[in-house]
């Protein structure tokens, strides 16, 4: 299961080109980390050369070197150890034998900054298969509940309900004869500009979505 989270954590990010880099106190400061070619995608056992470069405006590096840790799909370590860098520059040479993400993370210290960086790339990704086994009855189970969901009727209501917080927030009714009446709130606060409109409640198959910022009331008459 851990492996197919990272699949699907990296996989978007490799095909488009995945490096990330921060420092911990200065934004003069960074750790830049990308493959020689500009290729982000291999066949397995292919070689990817990864420059790493160590970025101080106005003067030359003074890292001397960096520490490394080089993954499948960012779980399974297959290689860690210290890099020296000549002049805040270096470079790592890996590659993977099977289908998969290696991803190479790197950090060190600049004065008092801690800087890291992190580049991912993929080895013959289509060629990777689900870790896990579908049961049997798998595509019926789906055909099956897609078909029923379309029988659902949609008739959902909203009304205006009281709450004590600066919102304004509608019930929403929806009543399916199968499941019975669900209950839910539609809000939007005011204190809240940058995702403003939130859902609450019971839906079917029991999702829930849950606000990013802001408040939401603290009590709903008749909840």
């Amino acid at each position: 299961m851990k492996q197919l989270l990272s699949y699907l954590v990296l996989v978007i990010p490799v095909s488009a080109g995945f490096c990330l880099s921060f420092a911990q106190t200065s934004e003069d400061l960074a750790i830049e980390i990308v493959p020689q070619d500009g290729n982000y995608l291999y066949r397995t056992g292919e070689s990817a050369v990864l420059n790493i470069n160590v970025l101080t405006p106005g003067a030359v590096s003074d890292a001397t070197g960096i520490n490394y840790r080089l993954s499948l799909n960012g779980v399974t370590t297959l290689k860690e150890g210290r890099l020296d860098l000549d002049e805040g520059k270096g470079r790592i040479k890996a590659t993977l034998e099977r289908p998969g993400f290696l991803r190479c993370d790197v950090s060190c210290i600049v004065g008092k900054d801690t800087l890291y960086a992190a580049c991912g790339c993929g080895f013959s990704v289509e060629e990777i298969r689900p870790a896990g086994i579908l049961p049997e009855n798998f595509d019926r189970f789906w055909r099956e509940a897609k078909a029923e969901l379309l029988r659902i009727p949609i008739d959902a209501k909203l009304e205006e309900v009281e709450v004590v917080d600066p919102c304004d927030a509608k019930r929403l009714n929806r009543y399916w004869k199968k499941y019975g009446k669900r209950n839910g709130f539609n809000i939007k606060c005011q204190n809240s500009p940058k995702v403003p409109h939130y859902h609450i409640g019971t839906v079917l198959l029991g999702i829930i979505s849950l606000p990013f910022t802001g408040t939401i009331p603290t009590h709903f008459p008749g909840h």
